[in-house]
């Protein structure tokens, strides 16, 4: 998903402007991960593109977002072919979430207000693609 900066607003607002044409969502944590400027990463034009990530919980917004704006969720493991340099996008987005969420409490914004440790362990063995020995992470 992507689209153009107007002439009065900054990035971050830009990149909310978007996320919200595109989803409807607000007030939704969002990062800038970082620019892509390759010469030829687009064989029509010149482009620079600046890249966030957002942070969604898919289970408070799955329905209304594919209904109402026709989007999808992937697996991390199931994309289907991206343009240009966009699955570097995404391979960028997952490294900087992976090491985000081993030094920042980032992960709260997926859990509701009250939630317990099993649903906190499998949320970070998602971010991590990978099963935590129970005993270990909570000790973490």
């Amino acid at each position: 998903m992507g689209g153009f900066l107007t002439q009065h607003e900054s990035l971050d607002e830009s990149a909310e402007r978007i996320l919200h044409k595109l989803t409807g969502l607000e007030n939704i944590y969002l990062e800038q991960l970082q620019a892509f400027g390759e010469v030829d990463r687009d064989p029509v034009e010149r482009t620079i593109s600046v890249a966030y990530y957002a942070l969604i919980d898919i289970l408070s917004h799955s329905e209304e977002i594919a209904e109402d704006y026709s989007a999808s969720w992937f697996s991390i493991h199931e994309l289907p072919e991206l343009i240009f340099d966009h699955r570097q996008m995404v391979d960028a987005a997952l490294k900087r979430l992976r090491h985000k969420a081993s030094t920042h409490p980032v992960g709260f914004e997926l859990l509701p207000e009250k939630f317990t440790l099993p649903e906190l362990q499998k949320l970070y063995e998602a971010i991590y693609d990978t099963q935590i020995d129970k005993r270990n992470f909570r000790r973490r």
